[in-house]
């Protein structure tokens, strides 16, 4: 095998396994941050949907009150290894649904 071939295989297995690296690193900081939610006081995990990617933490689903989702950004903020929170969490107290909107009916 030529060294260019060589060097070139080498680069890409490097690339896959930090990929796989990030992604079990992404699944950890998902695992961690549901945790630290679920241990919170006050804050209702049922309803809220919990994902990580490079480090930043996605917050979806329904909170009953504002100060609840100011906590759950708080909580997970504190997790070891979250570089940034992105709430997106709706605030809808009991008997009101939560807003239904596509990317597509916005625009």
């Amino acid at each position: 095998m030529s060294s260019t071939l060589s060097s070139w295989l080498g680069l890409a297995l490097g690339s896959v396994a930090s990929q796989v690296l990030a992604g079990t690193a992404d699944v950890w900081l998902t695992t961690k941050a549901r945790v630290a939610l679920l241990a919170a006081d006050g804050i209702a995990l049922t309803a809220i949907a919990v994902d990580a990617a490079d480090g930043t933490v996605t917050l979806r689903g329904r909170v009953k009150t504002e100060s609840e989702k100011e906590k759950a950004t708080l909580v997970v903020k504190m997790v070891d290894g979250v570089r940034g929170v992105q709430n997106l969490l709706q605030v809808a107290p009991e008997g009101f649904p939560a807003a239904k909107a596509s990317d597509d009916a916005v625009n």
